[in-house]
């Protein structure tokens, strides 16, 4: 069922794109939140550190798929500030609330709106969102690349998960398990201090798709 759940992406880039990216007044880790023109506030962000990283998973780990390889040394060299939450329908409602859309709400399938994840939105949705949260803060926000999302689920880590090779208690799975999406924040961050990066929801990426890295 997962597979069929698409949610926002949770990230944010603040700066010129492609440019010098957060303030000099954020530090790494930092956790802060933009005021908006309409006078509410931005999601909660948290400022990445730079550095590399391994992308893609190796071709013996559990579950690898051969679209996930080879794995090559990305490098993310400009700072970039990332949701520390999955968008939830809290925050996408007040998107199409304040852009005119409310009768194209999407379905949250019974499940729950408010705090769970956003869902059955499309890859476009989710720029023309990210589109008016730039308008709002008067930064620059997308979707994050495929590297930068990785690279935040890492968190300097080299196994399946941030926190080891299996899902374990409190890191993936819960009660929700094959029913439904949870609640967001409900599991322990990991070491970027970032919640939900592995499991709940499938996430928009900037990237075109491609079937593998090669040449990458």
């Amino acid at each position: 069922m997962k597979n069929t759940l698409l949610c926002l992406p949770s990230a944010c880039v603040n700066g010129p794109p492609d440019n010098a990216a957060p303030s000099p007044a954020r530090v790494e880790g930092e956790v802060f939140r933009d005021a908006l023109k309409d006078g509410g506030q931005g999601p909660e962000m948290v400022v990445l550190p730079t550095g590399g990283f391994r992308m893609g998973s190796p071709s013996g780990e559990t579950g690898h798929r051969s679209y996930q390889g080879p794995v090559r040394t990305v490098n993310i060299s400009k700072r970039i500030a990332m949701g520390r939450y999955e968008v939830t329908f809290a925050d996408y409602d007040r998107f199409m609330l304040a852009t005119g859309r409310r009768r194209a709400r999407p379905d949250d399938e019974g499940w729950g709106r408010g705090s769970w994840p956003v869902i059955n939105v499309n890859g476009y949705a989710a720029k023309i969102c990210a589109a008016w949260l730039s308008a709002q803060t008067g930064k620059t926000c997308r979707p994050p690349r495929e590297s930068e999302w990785e690279y935040a689920a890492r968190a300097v880590t080299r196994t399946r998960c941030s926190w080891g090779n299996e899902i374990g208690v409190n890191r993936g799975g819960s009660e929700w398990d094959g029913a439904q999406t949870a609640p967001v924040g409900r599991f322990a961050a990991n070491a970027f201090g970032l919640f939900d990066m592995h499991g709940n929801v499938w996430e928009w990426v900037e990237d075109c798709w491609h079937k593998n890295y090669k040449g990458a």
